[in-house]
């Protein structure tokens, strides 16, 4: 309940600021029930077990008798599917040399060079993660920016730089904070809000022929 306060306050803070306490005080209670940033080592495992991990939250089981077979996500994301989405270059470009986000396990080009997610929704079966740990850490430090508690900030967000292959932040700004939330969250519903409530315009793809 904490972690979808803090989630709810953090998209209400662009239009009530007041919210961005609420949204950091309740990542806060939600963190200290326990949970923790999956290893650097174990991410791609992570979405690839139907297990529970270290950094669930709440998931959505789905098991092998119960899923929504053609109409899953699987379908819509994997290239040796369906493969109704696929990614632009800009996706690519988000991410740095050595960031484990970047393994050719989680984006990779297919054989047509088109750009896919393959990491997230492996399978049919694969469980819906409605919320990670990592979102709860995510939210404290952009909560706790926009209250001026940059410290909370900056030593939130090196807890995620920490375990994906990135240097550590020294100097933190709001659009690191909002890199980091599109670079982690990738491919699971929130670029979307986080574009919305940041009153943002959104990318037209390069594939969709334009009227002259």
């Amino acid at each position: 309940i904490h972690g979808l306060k803090a989630r709810m306050a953090l998209y209400f803070g662009t239009f009530f600021p007041a919210d961005y306490a609420i949204a950091k005080s309740e990542a806060q209670l939600a963190i200290e029930l326990g949970g923790e940033v999956v290893s650097k080592d174990a991410f791609i495992s992570s979405f690839a077990s139907g297990d529970l991990a270290v950094n669930s939250v709440f998931d959505i089981g789905v098991p092998a008798d119960d899923h929504n077979s053609s109409n899953g996500l699987f379908e819509i994301y994997n290239g040796t599917a369906y493969g109704d989405i696929i990614l632009t270059e800009e996706v690519w470009d988000a991410f740095d040399e050595g960031d484990i986000r970047k393994d050719s396990l989680m984006i990779y080009y297919d054989s047509y060079e088109d750009l896919r997610n393959v990491g997230k929704y492996t399978h049919e079966r694969s469980n819906v993660k409605i919320m990670r740990f990592e979102e709860l850490v995510l939210t404290l430090a952009e909560a706790s920016f926009r209250t001026g508690d940059v410290a909370t900030a900056l030593e939130n967000l090196n807890l995620i730089a920490a375990q994906r292959g990135e240097e550590a932040y020294v100097t933190i700004s709001l659009e690191d904070i909002l890199n980091e939330r599109r670079r982690e969250l990738m491919f699971e519903g929130f670029r979307f809000d986080d574009i919305m409530r940041m009153k943002r315009d959104i990318s037209i793809s390069p594939n969709i022929p334009q009227p002259i």
